[in-house]
Formats: structure tokens, C-alpha cells, sequence
């Protein structure tokens, strides 16, 4: 309230325990250094406006400045982390099956449904089946 005063410390545990005082805080760490040479450029970055950075955008009339390795280099134009590798390419398509193995596919098939194409035919043997073919076709 408005007209109460704050407790005074009187040394008491009664007051520490009440209010406890807080730790004394650090001192600020100081303030970096600045940069000095050779890690700056002596004319600053300024060069990258008309010789960009590789990676970065460009004007149609700029050309990219060349890593020569020196500090100014790659003060100005730090490398970003390397890229991940590309995922491998997929595997290529299996090749088209000959026709051999097309043409053994057919029999296959004519062989194993024979019994229900000689059904249909209302023929008894697969004998039966091509004396009826070969009559109808002169």
C-alpha cells in the first residue's frame, strides 16, 4: 500500500528468508574486436558490385569474381555448405522380351487352354482339330 514502507534489512534470517537479495550479476563480456587484415579487404566488399559472387544473382553485363583463394576472397564471398549428393539415377527399364519368348508365351498358353479350345471346337484330339482346319481352308 501507498503508505507502507518498503522492510528495511535489519540482518535478521527472518528478512533474508523473506527477502532474499539476488547474486551480483556478471560484468558484460567487451565487445568483440573488430576485424583486421588480412581478414577484411582494404577497399571492403564493394568489388562484388560488379564481380558478384559465384551463387548469387547477377546483372546480364557482370561477370562473377573468381576464387583466388586470397582472404578478401572468402571474407566477402563465403562458400555455403556443400550441396547433398544427387539420389542415383533408377535403374533402366528392363528390355522388351524378344519375340522368341513372345511366340513361347503364346504356345504356352494355347497348350495349357487346349482342352477347352478343343471343347469349343466339339472336337475329341488335337488330330481331330486340324483335319477340321485344314478342311475348312481348301
Amino acid at each position: 500500500r501507498w503508505w507502507q514502507s518498503f522492510a528495511a534489512d535489519d540482518g535478521s534470517a527472518c528478512f533474508n528468508f523473506c527477502c532474499p537479495k539476488s547474486p551480483p550479476s556478471a560484468p558484460p563480456a567487451p565487445p568483440a574486436p573488430p576485424p583486421t587484415p588480412p581478414f577484411v579487404c582494404e577497399t571492403g566488399c564493394a568489388w562484388t558490385d560488379l564481380h558478384p559472387c559465384p551463387g548469387t544473382p547477377k546483372k546480364f553485363w557482370q561477370t562473377y569474381a573468381t576464387d583466388d583463394g586470397t582472404d578478401c576472397f572468402n571474407a566477402c564471398c563465403p562458400k555455403s555448405p556443400p550441396s547433398p549428393p544427387a539420389p542415383p539415377p533408377p535403374p533402366a527399364p528392363a528390355p522388351p522380351p524378344s519375340i522368341a519368348v513372345s511366340l513361347l508365351a503364346l504356345i504356352q498358353a494355347v497348350f495349357r487352354d487346349l482342352p477347352g479350345l478343343l471343347e469349343a471346337l466339339g472336337v475329341g484330339s488335337a488330330a481331330e482339330a486340324v483335319a477340321l482346319v485344314t478342311q475348312s481352308c481348301s
